[in-house]
C-alpha cells in the first residue's frame, strides 16, 4: 500500500513497492522520505563517585546506540574523546586533569556524525575530586631502655588521617592508628615505622620512615677506690653533685670527697641519662691524726703543714681525685706548698703514714 508507512532500513534494508492503476502509485506525489531516529537521552552513566588526583576515570554506558558520537563535558567544557556507539556497553576515559577539587557534575551527551543536534543524557554523575597529601615532617622517638616509643607526623589535610605502617612493604596498616600520634609496643631494640598521609576519600600519600630508637646502656654505679675518692663506672661524660646541687668542675670519673653528706654521679648516654648516689661519711682529721696542723686555712699561695713526725708523704688532691703534688716528708718537721695557680675551691691534703695509714684534711683556696 502507498498509506505512508516508515520502514527502518537499519533492520529492512529491501522494500518491495507495485505501480497499479490507483492514482496513488503514480504522479508527481510519489517520494520516498528518510529519516533519522531520535538519540535516547534514557541511558544512565554510570561511574565513581569520588577520585584522587593523578588516578584515571572512566565512565561507563550500560548500552549505547549504534553510530552516535557520545562524550563528556563539565560546566560547558568537553573533557573527552568522541566514543562511537556500538549498540551494547561503551567505556569511555575522561581527562582526569580537566576535572576541579572538590564535587564535579559530569554530562554525557550524545549526537550523530551528520547532525549538529545534540542530546544530554537525562541523568548526570557527580564526583567529589581531592589531592593525594605527602607527609610534611616526621618527629623521631627514643626510650631510654626497653620501653614504648612515641611517634609523630603531620601533613594530612583537617578531615584525613594516617596510616602507620610496621614496614614499607606491609599491604595493611596497623589497625587502629589513624591519628597524626602513634605509639609502639614495648621495644627491646630501635625500629624503624613508616607513615602515610591519607585524605578523606582513602586515598594515601607516599610513605616516610619514622626512627623509634631504644638507647641501651650499663647503669652508673660508684665505688670507693681510695679512702675518701668515689669514682664513676663511667670514664666519661659524669657529672657529680653533692646534697643534690652541682659540684662546679667536677666532670672526671673520681672525686675526692670533703664533706660528709650525699654525693651522686650522672651520666649522659646520647639523650639518656642514669645516676648513682652514695652516702658518705668523712672522719674529722683530728680524731686520726692528733697534733698535726695545717695552715692558713683558707688560704691564697701557699699551706704549710707540722706535725710530721709520723707522716712519709703528702698529696695534694683536687675536688675531682687529681693529684696536684706529691712531698716526700724526710723527717721534716713542716712542709709548704705552692699553690698560688690553682683555682679557688675545696682542696685535699692526704697524709700517708710511715705505717701506710691514710688520713685526709680539707682546705680552702680563695
Amino acid at each position: 500500500g502507498f498509506s505512508g508507512p516508515s520502514i527502518d532500513v537499519r533492520k529492512q534494508p529491501t522494500y518491495e513497492f507495485q505501480v497499479t492503476n490507483d492514482t496513488k502509485s503514480s504522479g508527481s506525489r510519489f517520494q520516498i522520505g528518510f529519516s533519522q531516529s531520535a538519540i535516547s537521552s534514557a541511558i544512565v552513566p554510570e561511574g565513581l563517585t569520588s577520585l584522587c588526583t593523578g588516578q584515571e576515570y572512566q565512565i561507563k554506558l550500560p548500552t549505547s546506540e549504534s553510530g552516535v558520537l557520545y562524550y563528556a563535558s563539565l560546566n560547558g567544557t568537553v573533557i573527552s574523546d568522541n566514543f562511537i556507539g556500538t549498540g551494547g556497553v561503551l567505556h569511555m576515559n575522561v581527562d582526569e586533569s580537566k576535572l576541579l577539587k572538590g564535587q564535579n557534575e559530569i554530562v554525557v551527551s550524545g549526537k550523530r556524525a551528520t547532525c549538529e543536534t545534540v542530546v544530554p543524557m537525562a541523568e548526570s554523575l557527580k564526583v567529589g575530586v581531592d589531592n593525594i597529601y605527602q607527609i610534611q615532617a616526621v618527629t623521631d622517638g627514643s626510650s631510654c631502655q626497653a620501653g614504648a616509643v612515641s611517634l609523630s607526623a603531620s601533613g594530612a589535610p583537617v578531615d584525613g588521617t594516617y596510616h602507620w605502617y610496621e614496614s614499607a612493604e606491609d599491604i595493611e596498616p596497623i589497625a587502629g592508628s589513624t591519628a597524626n600520634s602513634f605509639t609502639t609496643p614495648v621495644l627491646n631494640k630501635s625500629k624503624t615505622y613508616f607513615v602515610a598521609a591519607v585524605n578523606a576519600l582513602g586515598c594515601e600519600g607516599e610513605r616516610r620512615a619514622v626512627n623509634a630508637e631504644v638507647v641501651t646502656y650499663d647503669p652508673v654505679s660508684i665505688s670507693e677506690t681510695s679512702l675518701g675518692v668515689l669514682t664513676s663506672s663511667y670514664s666519661t661524660g659524669n657529672t657529680w653533685y653533692f646534697n643534690d646541687t652541682v659540684i662546679p668542675g667536677a666532670t672526671a670519673q673520681s672525686i675526692t670527697v670533703t664533706e660528709t653528706g650525699t654525693y651522686k654521679v650522672e651520666v649522659a648516654v646520647g639523650t639518656c641519662k642514669t645516676s648513682s648516689e652514695r652516702q658518705y661519711v668523712v672522719t674529722g682529721l683530728e680524731e686520726v691524726l692528733s697534733g698535726i696542723t695545717v695552715y692558713p686555712n683558707p688560704a691564697e699561695d701557699e699551706i704549710s703543714i707540722r706535725g710530721l713526725e709520723n707522716i712519709k708523704v703528702i698529696k695534694l688532691i683536687s675536688n675531682t681525685g687529681q693529684q696536684l703534688q706529691s712531698e716526700v716528708v724526710n723527717n721534716r718537721s713542716v712542709v709548704t706548698m705552692d699553690i698560688k695557680y690553682y683555682s679557688s675551691g675545696l682542696y685535699l691534703i692526704k697524709l700517708i703514714g710511715k705505717d701506710n695509714s691514710v688520713s685526709t684534711h680539707k682546705i680552702m683556696k680563695r
